[in-house]
């Protein structure tokens, strides 16, 4: 079981910070999460999956974008997504960098919490999230789940 949970850190570590993401872990880095974007981030996610029920060819079945830079290119490339997510007040780039960012900080939070306690700083600090962003989503961890559920509930199949 620890070997499990220090491979999903060392996951973690290696998703965050892989040479194909370079760019990725200097933009994660430096960006920071607020209630004001992640509002925004649940209304542009309700506008895209509107869109993709009104027209299932926009579903992203090719969902292996694994950059900030390929999930905008996929959403920019696609008029429809792009407006749709633009209606909520992000562009594309900022839309793709919120949902990692988002994603990110979750999972280095789900890390954690798999380690012993007295493990549970150096894990956080290992795994190159921003402080910040972290703490942002402990605080605001009930304000979350609900946006992720609502999110879960306007993405089912109807």
């Amino acid at each position: 079981m620890q070997m499990l949970k220090y491979g999903l850190i060392g996951l973690l570590l290696a998703w965050s910070f892989g040479a194909a993401a370079d760019e990725d872990a200097q933009r994660l880095a430096a960006y920071r999460l607020s209630m004001s974007t992640m509002n925004q981030l649940e209304q542009a996610t309700l506008n895209v999956a509107k869109v993709v029920a009104a027209d299932p060819s926009l579903q992203d079945e090719d969902a292996d974008h694994e950059t900030v830079a390929e999930i905008a290119a996929y959403h920019r490339q696609h008029p429809q997504l792009r407006k749709a997510i633009e209606r909520a007040g992000l562009s594309t780039d900022e839309y793709a960098l919120a949902m990692m960012s988002w994603m990110q900080a979750s999972l280095a939070l789900a890390v954690a919490d798999a380690v012993p306690a007295e493990r549970r700083a150096k894990a956080l600090a290992d795994s190159g999230v921003p402080r910040a962003n972290l703490d942002f989503i402990v605080t605001n961890r009930k304000q979350l789940d609900a946006i992720s559920q609502r999110i879960r509930a306007a993405s089912q199949p109807r």
